[in-house]
């Protein structure tokens, strides 16, 4: 919830990617993959992370998506799934 309200960000950003490296689609309190949603929403000018961080930040989103594809549900994913091609179509603008 931090992380979407902006707070922290230098304290909270490099914990999520931590975790996200070790599990994509982490549940932070709402639903699975809501920390990625939550990560994938920060602006560069939000936060100070290293060009590293943020190729880390779209490699875990790159393999979230891969996740996701293999899922029997993957309308449970929908949102992450809008969250992240959104954040992967700016990068790449």
């Amino acid at each position: 919830m931090l992380i979407t309200q902006g707070i922290g960000l230098e304290h909270l950003m490099p914990i999520a990617l931590s975790r996200l490296r070790q599990e994509p689609l982490l549940e932070g309190e709402y639903y699975p993959g809501d920390l990625l949603c939550a990560a994938v929403t920060v602006q560069p000018g939000d936060w100070s992370g290293s060009s590293g961080d943020w190729a880390a930040l779209r490699a875990i989103a790159r393999e979230a998506q891969g996740l996701i594809a293999t899922q029997s549900e993957p309308n449970h994913f929908r949102q992450v799934s809008k969250s992240i091609a959104h954040f992967l179509a700016e990068d790449a603008a």
